[in-house]
Formats: C-alpha cells, structure tokens, sequence
C-alpha cells in the first residue's frame, strides 16, 4: 500500500491526509488520505484501474470546498464507546460504509452526510457500485449501478464542472475486513495502546452512541 499512496500522491498533488501531525509522518503513512479527483485524469485512471474491488476508498461529491470536506471527515476519525475507549472509525473503506450507512437513523444520517451529496463505493461484488443519497426528509437512499458505465462516467468527467469529487484511501491498514457482518468487530478498530503523539482529530458525540449500546 505505501507504494500506491505515494504513486496516487505523485499522480494527484491535491491531497491531504485525514491526520495532522507535527513533525511525525507516523500517521501520514498509514492514515485515511482526501483526494480532489478533477483535472487528475492519469489519478482517476489509476484509482479505478489499480484500486476498483480492493477497497482502496469511496468517492463523494460535493459543491463545497476542499477544506470544508476535508474538517468535515476529521470529525468521525475517533469516536468513544460509553466506557470512554477510543476507537478508530474506519468510515472510509467501502467494506465499512456500505455496513454502517444502514444502520444510522436521520440525525445520525444528516449529520454523517454534512456537505456531502452523495457517496460512491464498489458493492460486495465490485462489479457495481453502491450510491448513497439523501432525500428531502433525510432518509437514506440507496441504487445499485453497474461499475462500468459509472466508471466510464467518472472518467469523462467534464473538468469545467463546478460540482468536485473527492477520492479518498483511505489506505489506511493492512488488516482485512472479513465478513459483511453488522458489527462493531468490523467496523471500529481498537486504538493503539503505545503510538507516537500526534495532533489529535476531533471527536465525534452523539453520532455513533446507538453502535455502542450493550
């Protein structure tokens, strides 16, 4: 993976990682990246080409800026359980989203979606793709499409459009997720006892409560 973060860097110089740190790359390595997909045809081609079905990350789209995305998505990098221990939410890998999308009522919705119009990511079997959308009552909506014509789609994409579609890998780690099954196991991931300091993300409250309740 270190490999293809650092090829998907050198083919699309509008990246930031998810962490911030000081000084410590330690993170940066191995943490959630945001990608600015337009005008980065070679990137996009990369992304689909190498990535599509190994869960490299999802796609979005939004008509808010790159540093309004990138604050958002901070936000839900470590959540708490009631006992107050901190776990890395890994919202990123399709495998994830897909799971947890269905799972959350309308104020966790709203809240999760924020500036994000829709999401994109591949489908247990990655030859279609899942699109996640919100409704006018905030209920979640949810097409299967074929990944053919939406990566035909995504790669055409007209470089003049005002709408920006963020890209993120959220090459984040090595581990696999190994079942499709609704549980925390899966979706939420101990937080190191022994790593390096870092500038911490911020914390999310409410929003994952109802996955913590015994």
């Amino acid at each position: 993976m270190e490999a293809a973060i650092t090829q998907a860097k050198d083919l699309n110089p509008k990246h930031e990682s998810l962490y911030r740190e000081k000084g410590d790359a330690y993170l940066a390595d191995v943490g959630p990246y945001l990608f600015q997909s337009n005008h980065f045809k070679e990137f996009k081609t990369f992304f689909t080409e190498e990535g599509w079905g190994n869960s490299w990350g999802v796609m979005l789209k939004t008509n808010e800026p790159f540093s309004t995305i990138h604050t958002h998505f901070r936000k839900f990098l470590l959540v708490k359980t009631e006992d107050g221990e901190e776990l890395y939410f890994r919202f990123y890998d399709p495998r994830v989203l897909r799971i947890f999308l269905p799972t959350c009522d309308t104020a966790q919705l709203k809240e999760f979606f924020g500036p994000v119009q829709s999401f994109y990511c591949e489908d247990e079997d990655p030859a279609f793709v899942l699109v996640f959308e919100l409704s006018k009552s905030s209920e979640l909506q949810t097409q299967q499409i074929p990944s053919a014509a939406f990566i035909e789609g995504f790669l055409n994409q007209e470089e003049k459009e005002e709408t920006k579609t963020a890209t993120g890998r959220f090459f984040l780690d090595e581990e696999e997720v190994s079942s499709e099954k609704k549980n925390n196991e899966n979706i939420f991931e101990k937080k190191p006892t022994e790593e390096k300091p870092v500038d911490k993300p911020n914390k999310s409250g409410g929003l994952f409560d109802m996955l913590f309740k015994k």
